[in-house]
């Protein structure tokens, strides 16, 4: 079986670093995804600088201040220059509102490229999106992507692999209090396609606490990705890059 280990949220917190480093560091991760925007993502770049990984861009239209200039995206930042929140959006959307506007969103993805590439000295192996992605989210990242050259999308479907959904399954299997390789056994499957399996490791600190909704789950994604009867388990399929895939 072909696994495609992505871990989010790289920059969010100094605690959410530390976590992503320690799991990195297990050698299981070879896919990383940079909130270039967030405060600690220099901090993040630093670390990460000179390592054999895939590093991408994990927009973020959510979550702390934009890298534009809030006035330029008025449909995405709130009065404070914030960006609009997950819950906020979420709510929209249940009621069928899709609130980002195109041209907003892809100008934030563009500037939040722009920082990246200043951090990590050249452009994200792939690109995808943190929490919401709606129709309009999903364009414009798309087209911005393709507007620098970024072939890896992981924020829509691909025939290359298949997404397994973890904002479920992740919460529901450490509820049962099982083994961490027994996540791979329920909830992968065998096939043509790769699994793609997205954690997010990390340590709790203030930031995470008042910022994000994702606290505890944090902690076990860390211990999965650390565990030593996954690495067993593991160690008998194929752990794949984005920077490893066939082109599409």
């Amino acid at each position: 079986m072909e696994i495609i280990i992505r871990v989010d949220d790289f920059g969010f917190s100094e605690a959410v670093n530390l976590g992503v480093m320690k799991a990195y560091q297990s050698g299981l991760v070879k896919n990383i995804g940079l909130m270039s925007n967030m405060p600690y993502a220099p901090q993040a770049a630093k670390w990460i600088q000179g390592e054999q990984v895939a590093l991408g861009l994990h927009t973020n239209l959510i979550l702390g201040f934009p890298c534009s200039d809030p006035k330029d995206i008025p449909s995405l930042a709130d009065e404070s220059g914030r960006l609009i929140s997950s819950c906020m959006r979420r709510k929209q959307w249940a009621q069928g509102i899709d609130g980002f506007d195109y041209f907003d969103a892809r100008r934030e993805t563009e500037a939040q490229l722009d920082a990246f590439i200043k951090l990590v000295g050249r452009h994200p192996d792939y690109i995808d999106v943190h929490a919401v992605c709606t129709p309009s989210v999903t364009r414009a990242i798309s087209d911005a992507a393709d507007a620098y050259g970024i072939a890896i999308q992981a924020h829509k479907a691909d025939s290359r692999w298949k997404m397994i959904e973890s904002a479920v399954n992740h919460a529901a299997f450490y509820a049962l209090h099982r083994p961490y390789s027994e996540f791979f056994t329920s909830y992968l499957t065998y096939g043509a396609k790769a699994n793609l399996v997205v954690f997010h490791p990390g340590y709790l600190d203030q930031d995470v606490l008042l910022q994000s909704s994702l606290t505890s789950e944090r902690c076990f994604d860390l211990a999965l990705l650390c565990d030593e009867g996954v690495k067993e388990f593991l160690s008998h399929h194929t752990l794949l890059s984005f920077k490893e895939l066939p082109s599409s």
